[in-house]
């Protein structure tokens, strides 16, 4: 993660608050190693870019398969 500190520091610079943008995660929940990536970024986001942080986690019972 922090080899690509720069580069995610370009990203969170590129960001819009005006415009929503969900963070996605495909881990197994099921797997007692369950660690979700999107976790890191929010803290980023948190950190450097509060005016682009806010929302909900929509919990995935909630979720419609299609």
């Amino acid at each position: 993660m922090r080899a690509n500190l720069p580069q995610i520091k370009q990203w969170l610079n590129t960001l819009d608050p005006n415009i929503d943008m969900t963070l996605l995660c495909w881990e197994k929940t099921t797997d007692k190693n369950y660690f979700c990536h999107r976790a890191l970024l929010v803290k980023f986001v948190q950190k450097d870019r509060p005016d682009c942080f806010g929302g909900c986690d929509v919990p995935n019972k909630v979720l419609v398969k299609v």
